[in-house]
C-alpha cells in the first residue's frame, strides 16, 4: 500500500470496482449511519467526504446522492449540489425530496420558473407535500400573484398545522395584503407554537410600533429577537426605545 507524507493510504476510488457481498454491504450501512449522523450534527464537509465514498462504492443510490447534495449546498457548492440532484432524480424520477432541494437551489439562483417546474412535479408525485406548497407560495408571491400564494399557504397550514413557519409567512402575506390585524394574528399563532421563532418575533414588533399599541411588549419582542440572532432587531431597538444623545450615538442622516 503507497501512503502520502502524512502517513494516509493512497486511493483511487474512482478506479476501485466493488463487488457486493454481505461484509461490505454492512460496511456501506456503518458509513452510512455515521455520515448521516455527521450531517445532522452540521459537519457537512465531513458528511460529504463520506458520501462521496458511499456513491463510489454504489453510483446508482439516490438517496445518498441526494445527501451528498444537501451537504454541498450547505457548504455553498451549488454547481456540485446540482449536479448531484440531477443525477439523483435520473436514477429515480420520483424522488419527490430531491425536487425539492433543487427547487430551493433554484429559488436562491433567482431561476423561479425552474423551481416552479420542479414544485410542480413534487406535487404531482405527492400532492400532501407541505413544503413544497410553503415554497411555491413564497415564487408566487415575489410574481405577485397574491390568490395563489395565499392559497398554497393555507395549503400548507392544512397539512401542518402546528408548522409555526407557516403562519410567519402567513403573517407576511397578510401584511402585504394590507390586512394588518390578521396578519398580527397569524404572528400570534406562530408564536405560540414556537415562542422563540425570531423571524415572527420582530415582525410582531414592527406591527405593535406601526399601529402604537403595547409598545412595551414591542420591546420585549425586539430584545428576544436580538438574543435570538435577528439581524435587524438590535438598531430597531436602540432607534426606537434608547436615547441614542445618552449613549453618544448620532443617527444617520
Amino acid at each position: 500500500m503507497l501512503l502520502d507524507e502524512t502517513g494516509k493510504p493512497i486511493v483511487h476510488w474512482d478506479l476501485i470496482q466493488w463487488i457486493p457481498n454481505q461484509r461490505i454491504n454492512n460496511w456501506f450501512r456503518e458509513l452510512k449511519l455515521k455520515a448521516d449522523l455527521d450531517q445532522r450534527t452540521g459537519l457537512y464537509a465531513k458528511a460529504a467526504r463520506a458520501y462521496t465514498l458511499l456513491h463510489n462504492m454504489k453510483p446508482s443510490d439516490y438517496v445518498v446522492l441526494y445527501e451528498l447534495a444537501y451537504c454541498n449546498f450547505k457548504l455553498r457548492k451549488t454547481k456540485s449540489a446540482l449536479a448531484n440532484l440531477d443525477c439523483a432524480i435520473e436514477e429515480f424520477p420520483a424522488f419527490e425530496r430531491a425536487y425539492v432541494l433543487r427547487a430551493e437551489i433554484y429559488s436562491l439562483l433567482d431561476r423561479d420558473l425552474d423551481a416552479l417546474k420542479d414544485l410542480n412535479r413534487t406535487l404531482f408525485i405527492n400532492p400532501k407535500n407541505a413544503k413544497a406548497f410553503q415554497m411555491r407560495s413564497g415564487i408566487y408571491l415575489a410574481q405577485d400573484d397574491m390568490r395563489s400564494a395565499q392559497r398554497d399557504l393555507k395549503k400548507a397550514l392544512e397539512l401542518e398545522p402546528s408548522n409555526e413557519e407557516h403562519y410567519y409567512r402567513l403573517g407576511n402575506l397578510l401584511e402585504d395584503l394590507g390586512d394588518v390585524s390578521m396578519a398580527y394574528k397569524a404572528l400570534n399563532k406562530a408564536l405560540r407554537l414556537n415562542p422563540f421563532h425570531k423571524d415572527s418575533l420582530y415582525k410582531r414588533a414592527l406591527i405593535r410600533l406601526q399601529l402604537k399599541i403595547n409598545l412595551k411588549a414591542a420591546s420585549e419582542d425586539l430584545l428576544l429577537a436580538r438574543s435570538l440572532g435577528h439581524p435587524l432587531a438590535e438598531s430597531t431597538y436602540l432607534s426606537r426605545f434608547v436615547d441614542l444623545k445618552q449613549l453618544g450615538i448620532r443617527k444617520a442622516s
